[in-house]
């Protein structure tokens, strides 16, 4: 999708969260090749409509990408610490965790990018 290329996924839970059915890519029944090959057919057999599902499934694809993730991420804590601000255990706890979820990102980003090992990361802090 990111390559601005449609897409054809089977109805196997997460790809129907990703691919809207005719618009960005066709969504097929699992175990079932008779409407993936219909799938296919169609895709090529329209080249035009090929390119606007393409089109439509790279800005779609914007939507999951670790930019945007990262972005509702920082949404969310922003709202719980202005929910939290006056109490200093919330505070705490919630410093803990966004040092664990930006390392997490961090150390998943540079192992997708370089097959490297993820670096353990503790959420441990004083008692």
């Amino acid at each position: 999708m990111a390559a601005g290329l449609p897409v054809v996924a089977t109805r196997c839970g997460g790809p129907e969260e990703i691919v809207e059915d005719g618009v960005s890519g066709f969504l097929v029944s699992v175990q079932a090749p008779g409407e993936l090959a219909e799938a296919l057919r169609r895709l090529l057999a329209d080249p035009q409509a090929a390119r606007a599902m393409g089109q439509a499934a790279a800005a779609r694809a914007g939507a999951f990408s670790l930019e945007e993730a990262a972005r509702r991420t920082e949404e969310v804590y922003e709202e719980s610490l202005a929910s939290s601000a006056r109490r200093p255990e919330v505070r705490a706890l919630r410093d803990r965790l966004a040092d664990f979820v930006a390392g997490e990102v961090l150390s998943r980003t540079r192992q997708a990018a370089g097959g490297l090992k993820p670096t353990p990361i503790s959420i441990s802090g004083p008692s």
